[in-house]
Parts: structure tokens; sequence; C-alpha cells
């Protein structure tokens, strides 16, 4: 049976398999030694036949898409779905003005008080020591 030798890129480490072990494509191995994980290729994979690979696709070498017939073109709509569509755009836009934007951008951010999250604090069994809280000032 043969066998193709391979070497990690890694740590330079031989390591020699059967020819089989390595498929066409190629496959993913790691080295024992280091631990490189690398693409392993048998020999002679780097050079492609692209004459076995047109026979075997039926490519005749044109690297031009197939020209596909365009679907016809669509028919107008009719005017009173035209009108309903019109009417639902005008509608969107209304609502969207109303919503307006630009009230939110005028409030001053830093006037609002924070709502900080609500926090418990849990003594250890036996402490006698007394907390009070510490209001700090807003930064």
């Amino acid at each position: 049976m043969a066998e193709i030798e391979l070497i990690c890129p890694g740590c330079a480490a031989r390591y020699a398999l059967p020819a089989d072990a390595i498929p066409p494509a190629g496959r993913e191995v790691e080295c024992s030694d280091c631990g490189h994980v690398w693409q392993a290729r048998p020999p002679g994979a780097d050079r492609l036949d692209l004459a076995a690979f047109q026979r075997a696709s039926g490519d005749d070498g044109d690297d031009r898409p197939a020209v596909t017939a365009l679907p016809p073109a669509s028919s107008r709509l009719a005017p009173d779905l035209l009108d309903i569509l019109q009417d639902e755009v005008e509608h969107e836009r209304r609502l969207r003005a109303a919503e307006t934007p630009a009230a939110d951008a005028t409030a001053d951010p830093a006037s609002e008080e924070i709502d900080w999250p609500a926090t418990t604090v849990i003594l250890p069994a036996g402490s006698s020591r007394a907390m009070t809280p510490v209001a700090q000032t807003p930064v």
C-alpha cells in the first residue's frame, strides 16, 4: 500500500499515512506534537486538470450566463386599487408626522431624575452594624 508523508507546518513533525487517508479534496488534520491544525491535501492536488473538469461538467468554456427570457412587464394597477394605496401612504405620513420626534430632542435629559433599580443589602448573621444609605449627588 502506498503511503504519503505529511509535514506539520508548525513544528515540522513528519507523519506517514496510507494514501487513501486524505481524500482528493483534502481534509483538516491536527499535529499530535504541537496541536497545529491545517488543511492537508494529497500529493498532486495542487494541480487541477481543467480539461477533465470541463469534460465532467459538460462546460464548453463559455463563461457568459445563459440568456433567460424576462417575465412580461407588469400591467398598470387598477385606478381604484391605486387610489387605496395612495390613501394608505398619506395616512402613514400623517401618523409619522404626528409622532413629532423633534419634541423628544428638545427635552433636557439631565433634568430628568434617573430611576435607579432597588437594592437590598443582606448582612451576615450576627452582624450588628447598622447601615444607613448615603445619597450621592448626580455627576
